[in-house]
This record gives structure tokens, C-alpha cells and sequence, in this order.
């Protein structure tokens, strides 16, 4: 990640947690019993807790990471480029 550039990385890394945690909300749904279902549940249950820690993860680097990239940006007016 490119210093002053990596807050769009973050929210993008953000962007495909939430995606993937969609997708196990969408599997979970399977209409079927049996165990092999319940064992496939139990799965899905345990990567969306994996999913869960990341996105936080994720959520507690944003701020720290955009005030690296403001603090990494010139400031207006000096001429800095």
C-alpha cells in the first residue's frame, strides 16, 4: 500500500468483506435437513464470526489509516506537489 494512498485500499478491503458476508447469509439458506446440512451450517456460522473479526479489523485501520494519508498529502498553499 502506497503511502497517502491507502484509505480507497481500506474501504475496498471493506467493501469485499461485506460482500463475502452477504454470500455466507445467502448460503446459510439452504432449505434442505439432513446432517450433512447441519454440518454445513455449523461452517457458515463459523466463517461469518471469521468474517465479522475482519470487517472490524478493517473498520479500526480506517481512521488511522486516512489521517496517514492527510498527514502524508502537502499541505494547500506551500507548493509542495
Amino acid at each position: 500500500m502506497e503511502i497517502g494512498r491507502g484509505t480507497p485500499e481500506v474501504l475496498r478491503a471493506l467493501d469485499e468483506v461485506t460482500a463475502a458476508h452477504r454470500l455466507l447469509r445467502g448460503a446459510d439458506q439452504v432449505p434442505w435437513q439432513s446432517g450433512a446440512a447441519d454440518r454445513f451450517r455449523a461452517a457458515v456460522d463459523e466463517a461469518e464470526a471469521c468474517v465479522r473479526q475482519v470487517t472490524a479489523g478493517i473498520e479500526a485501520a480506517l481512521r488511522p489509516v486516512a489521517a496517514a494519508d492527510a498527514e502524508a498529502r502537502p499541505a494547500l498553499g506551500t507548493g509542495g506537489r
